[in-house]
């Protein structure tokens, strides 16, 4: 587990205060700190959002079973809790399924070895209609998982974010 607990917030917090006196809108890019992005935006009173929410909307326009790929298991519980409320929203019941990378944590693993933990993780994922790629670190490796996933829609956190902040 990664609680938030009063003292790493407050350390979130202080960090997030000295960017939002040089920003309007303020993106985690942790997905293990993405939970605690409204009580962010409520105390430093500007759009604190999730690192995966725009790839998350996008879940909207398709179909099937929702893949969730993650590579830190204690995001596992934070990233799906959001897929699922957003889902609940949308009056959307669809099955959502993760799968870990297990032993693959990113700045600990070689990137090889990480790339190819990655693209294993896609297997119980296999019948999905859509693949989340949750965490930011698996950014590097796109194109293998891209080449391993197929044809069907494959969305980044990242470059989802990315782009949403280059269309405003």
């Amino acid at each position: 587990e990664f609680p938030i607990d009063e003292a790493r917030y407050a350390a979130i917090l202080a960090r997030a205060r000295e960017l939002a006196q040089r920003a309007e809108r303020i993106v985690l890019s942790c997905s293990v700190y993405n939970g605690v992005a409204g009580s962010l935006s409520e105390d430093l009173g500007i759009r604190v959002e999730r690192g995966d929410a725009a790839a998350v909307r996008r879940l909207a326009g398709t179909s099937g079973p929702i893949g969730i790929l993650v590579s830190f298991p204690p995001t596992r519980p934070i990233v799906v809790d959001y897929v699922d409320e957003v889902l609940a929203r949308a009056e959307d019941s669809r099955e959502i399924r993760v799968s870990v990378a297990e032993d693959a944590p990113p700045f600990a693993t070689a990137p090889d070895v990480y790339r190819d933990a990655l693209v294993a993780a896609l297997r119980p994922l296999q019948g999905c209609g859509v693949l989340l790629v949750a965490q930011y670190t698996m950014n590097e490796h796109l194109d293998a998982l891209r080449a391993a996933w197929g044809t069907l829609p494959l969305f980044s956190a990242l470059e989802s974010a990315a782009a949403e902040l280059a269309s405003a």
